[in-house]
């Protein structure tokens, strides 16, 4: 577990075996430098293009 984000203030970095990304910390039972997963969360971006409809399966408003 990294540095937290100095502009979305939730996510912190996340390094693993297999990549890195940001989670949000709420998401994690941190104690620097490890942190054990308390929700499965995929970092993974969406591929869209302009015009695209999509469906919210699930509303995280807190990270934005």
């Amino acid at each position: 577990m990294g540095e937290q984000d100095t502009a979305w203030t939730a996510f912190v970095i996340v390094t693993t075996d297999s990549g890195a990304g940001w989670v949000p910390e709420r998401y994690l039972d941190a104690s620097r430098p490890t942190a054990t997963v308390r929700h499965a969360y995929n970092t993974q971006e969406l591929s869209v293009a302009a015009g695209d409809e999509l469906v919210m399966v699930e509303d995280d408003p807190e990270p934005g």
